[in-house]
């Protein structure tokens, strides 16, 4: 196995391209142009050998709209052939009857949409785009009726958080999985108290723990952290740590390396035209952050928690966006639990 010998990269999410063709509120890269410094094919089908090299086990393609690049097919392939599965998240305007038929002769292993509100009013808005609600049910459609494994994407604020069980009434008989995740990270909204409060947080988990009972629905990956009331909730059932650098790297446009897209893009490790992804991951100082995480790095939310040594503190990107620094995510289903006395 090539790579670090103590950690193994499995999972990759590449901002193939940062234009985007929607103007969504919780987006940094919402109607966006593409980036004049972004890799090249050529140098992007280096960097797909190189992720081969590392035995990958997946990589989703985001953006931006990642299908607005007129590339994606040819980078796909490289990677689908080097035996990486392929993920496309893409807010589906552009998925049509020749997009679907590409997908499926590539063999991706999945597509996810994003859906946004149970009605074109709310959708739309959201997402900046009149049209964009009724494109992306027929591109459910289109995708489903190809046999081809969707899931959707349901990012969860104040602007939305009533339609969840509309949104399930929409999605319950399409045999689709359903991955929820509240808006914070990239949040750049405008309108105030976009982002969930504690207590409507925890009841989106109580949500998706009684909606998962009859309907394939997940919490985002980060999204938890050590309750005693809410199981069954998040894409990996026991939270250890965040991967961020860990088992997880997003590769941005022009080729830097972060542990994960949705953190600052300030915060890199450095880029593909100068060291090789090998180099990079296998560099002791990359993703200092995780990798020599000690308990002293807790912050005030955390430090005198059962779970901080192992838990780490939660998710590195929410704790960012939330409190400016690491390992101090206040979004934790536990705290809340013992804080406010939460059922």
């Amino acid at each position: 196995m090539e790579g670090n010998g103590e950690y193994k990269l499995e999972h990759v999410v590449w901002v193939l391209t940062t234009n985007c063709n929607l103007n969504c509120m919780h987006c940094r890269y919402s109607g966006s142009e593409a980036d004049s410094n972004q890799l090249t094919t050529e140098e992007s089908l280096k960097l797909c050998k190189e992720l081969a090299e590392l035995n990958v086990n997946d990589l989703s393609f985001t953006g931006g709209e990642p299908l607005t690049r007129s590339d994606w097919e040819i980078i796909a392939k490289e990677l689908i052939d080097a035996g990486i599965k392929l993920n496309i998240i893409s807010n589906g305007l552009l998925i049509n009857e020749d997009i679907v038929s590409k997908l499926k002769d590539l063999n991706v292993n999945s597509v996810a949409l994003s859906l946004d509100g149970a009605s074109a009013d709310t959708h739309d808005h959201i997402r900046g785009v009149n049209g964009s609600f009724s494109q992306v049910l027929r591109a459910i459609d289109l995708l489903k009726d190809a046999n081809i494994v969707t899931s959707i994407v349901t990012t969860v604020s104040k602007l939305n958080f009533e339609e969840l069980p509309k949104i399930k009434e929409i999605l319950q008989d399409k045999n689709i999985i359903w991955q929820v995740l509240p808006a914070f990270m990239e949040s750049k909204s405008k309108e105030q108290n976009f982002v969930l409060s504690d207590e409507e947080y925890y009841s989106l988990g109580l949500y998706i723990m009684h909606a998962s009972k009859d309907m394939h629905v997940l919490a985002a990956h980060n999204m938890g952290y050590h309750s005693d009331q809410l199981t069954n909730l998040p894409v990996y059932p026991v939270w250890d740590c965040c991967q961020a650098g860990i088992s997880l790297i997003g590769i941005l446009s022009n080729g830097d390396i972060t542990g994960c897209c949705s953190l600052p893009n300030n915060i890199t490790e450095g880029n593909v035209r100068e060291h090789s992804l090998k180099e990079i991951w296998n560099d002791p100082n990359s993703f200092e952050y995780n990798r020599k995480f000690t308990k002293e790095n807790l912050g005030e939310n955390c430090r005198d928690c059962q779970y901080g040594e192992s838990c780490k503190g939660g998710c590195c990107v929410i704790s960012n966006f939330s409190t400016g620094k690491f390992h101090n995510d206040p979004y934790c289903f536990h705290r809340l639990e013992k804080q406010k006395k939460m059922l």
